[in-house]
């Protein structure tokens, strides 16, 4: 039976590659796609359809997510070219390389065995995880009680400097059995912390926003105040999303930038959230928009992950 899914990849990549000319640019540049798959199960059309395209060795993420009205089923964003020191990693699933399921039904010996297997990937090109600049995980609603666990494997196995992060929760993972699933993207060069002097990020296992090389990457930000930690604006997405925009003005000022260089800027919405709503309290910065099926702190409607050049 025909999804039509593969038809929506296939459109999605029209579109990016239609995207990627009016920058000067073509495929054979890009080392990095994020493909943003509405529904509830990965698909293999989803496959199929990339392999006409995607240059040898570009690195593929794969994220199941939320439809949001209006929008198409299957988002495709390349790397933003960023530079030759950037290194995207492939998703990582707790799944070995026999294809079997690691760790079924352990949500913390899946996320460390992730967490791992990213050190063996940066191992075989020179680098460790202390080279990580970002990671965005994804799980689903199920295991928000368990997530504030994570917080050990992260402390043992990452750092000396804590790279950006962000959780995010999704129907599903592009694995049956799968728990998590991780985005990672490294550096080069060596990350450099960027706080505006936020106290909370001293006992975190990520830091506001790192700095390596010229580009800046920044965690996930939602409508929280910084000093009490007490979510603000509960139900009002268009407050919370000038709230989040206005925490990631100031990470923006420490690092002495502006919304013009921001690159890229992702922003996870809430199931009941429509994309227009949150047009009418962004600021004018690049953006993408994707459906999510929830957030870590259920009071959040909104998280927005940005990526910034400082030259």
């Amino acid at each position: 039976m025909t999804t039509g899914i593969g038809e929506d990849t296939a459109a999605a990549y029209t579109r990016a590659t239609e995207r990627l000319h009016a920058d000067g640019r073509d495929w054979a540049g890009v080392r990095a796609v994020t493909e943003y798959v509405s529904g509830s199960a990965y698909h293999r059309e989803v496959a199929d359809a990339r392999r006409a395209v995607l240059p040898p060795g570009c690195a593929v993420v794969t994220v199941i997510v939320e439809p949001l009205p209006g929008e198409p089923a299957v988002v495709v964003e390349p790397d933003a070219g960023l530079g030759d020191g950037i290194v995207h990693l492939p998703t990582v699933l707790p799944v070995d390389e026999a294809g079997e399921l690691v760790s079924p039904g352990d949500f913390l010996g899946q996320y460390t065995w992730c967490l791992e297997r990213a050190g063996e990937l940066l191992d075989e090109l020179g680098l460790d995880l202390g080279h990580l600049v970002r990671t965005v995980d994804f799980t689903t609603p199920a295991t928000r009680d368990e997530y504030r666990r994570t917080h050990r494997p992260r402390t043992e196995l990452l750092g000396p400097v804590f790279p950006g992060a962000a959780g995010i929760l999704v129907p599903a993972l592009p694995h049956p059995g799968a728990l998590v699933g991780f985005e990672f993207v490294a550096s080069r060069h060596r990350p450099i912390a960027v706080n505006p002097g936020w106290e909370r990020y001293r006992t975190l296992t990520y830091n506001p926003a790192v700095r390596a090389g010229d580009v800046l990457f920044g965690s996930g930000f939602a409508a929280l105040d910084l000093e009490t930690q007490v979510a603000l604006h509960p139900g009002d997405v268009g407050a919370q999303t000038r709230a989040t925009y206005e925490s990631v003005d100031v990470v923006l000022q420490a690092a002495g930038i502006g919304w013009e260089q921001v690159v890229s800027s992702v922003e996870y919405l809430c199931p009941g959230v429509t994309p227009a709503a949150v047009a009418a309290a962004r600021p004018p910065v690049a953006h993408t928009t994707i459906g999510c099926a929830g957030l870590l702190r259920p009071e959040f409607l909104i998280e927005v992950v940005p990526t910034a050049v400082l030259s």
